[in-house]
């Protein structure tokens, strides 16, 4: 028998029987169908409905599960859309061949929830790593005016018009009445796994009041979709 691929949901390479079970009816025939789902892009999925089956290809890792929060998010290698990834730990950088996965809706943002990734990997079997660029806009397209840019990987700047201390987030406006809502990264480092992605991370440092400040992030939602937000990765994401 030829060596069969490893269907990347099942784990299974071929299967021998099948066995029905019921209480009524009759079953005719068993027929081989497909099926395959047409990868297709991250911005063709957020049109799908909830609960569709998609296929992704040739994506990568923006931000790294838990450093934004309980997730992770992804975008096409050319930068032209991104979107949050739930239900796998996976590291920043990290090119993926393949994801499949369900699409959904969390609190007014398309998700995927992972049912399986595939890892690209070099000659020598190890994973690929590669360097994610974000894409430079001012804080109104970040508010969404042009380029659909939730779940982006993004940087903008503008001048520190509020911080609010215990939530670690400040808002910023570059002048063009757009304010942007800039949130801390999430705490990872509590010694507790459970608890990673949850609080802000007490290290981060927020900006002075008045200061200009240059941010890197995610760029997403909050209020059911109402409130456009940058989610910060680390202190390094702030400038």
């Amino acid at each position: 028998m030829p060596d069969l691929p490893v269907d990347p949901i099942s784990g299974l390479k071929w299967i021998q029987y099948i066995r029905v079970d019921g209480t009524g009816g009759e079953v005719d025939a068993f027929s081989r169908v497909s099926n395959e789902v047409a990868s297709i892009s991250i911005g063709e999925v957020k049109e799908l409905d909830d609960g569709t089956h998609i296929v992704l290809n040739d994506v990568v890792v923006s931000a790294e599960t838990y450093a934004a929060g309980r997730f992770c998010y992804i975008q096409q290698a050319n930068r032209s859309g991104g979107i949050k990834l739930m239900g796998r730990v996976l590291a920043r950088g990290l090119k993926l061949d393949s994801v499949y996965g369900e699409m959904d809706t969390i609190d007014g943002e398309r998700v995927i929830l992972a049912t399986s990734v595939i890892a690209a990997q070099d000659e020598g079997g190890s994973n690929i790593f590669v360097d994610v660029s974000p894409l430079g806009m001012p804080n109104k397209s970040v508010g969404g005016a042009g380029l659909a840019t939730n779940g982006l990987l993004v940087r903008t700047w503008g001048k520190v018009k509020s911080v609010d201390s215990d939530a670690k987030s400040f808002m910023i406006d570059d002048g063009s009445a757009s304010e942007i809502k800039c949130i801390a990264p999430r705490d990872t480092d509590d010694g507790d796994e459970s608890d990673w992605g949850v609080s802000a991370d007490s290290d981060f440092v927020t900006p002075d009041l008045y200061t200009f400040v240059c941010v890197t992030g995610i760029s997403s939602t909050e209020e059911g979709g109402a409130m456009h937000v940058i989610r910060l990765r680390s202190q390094d994401d702030l400038q």
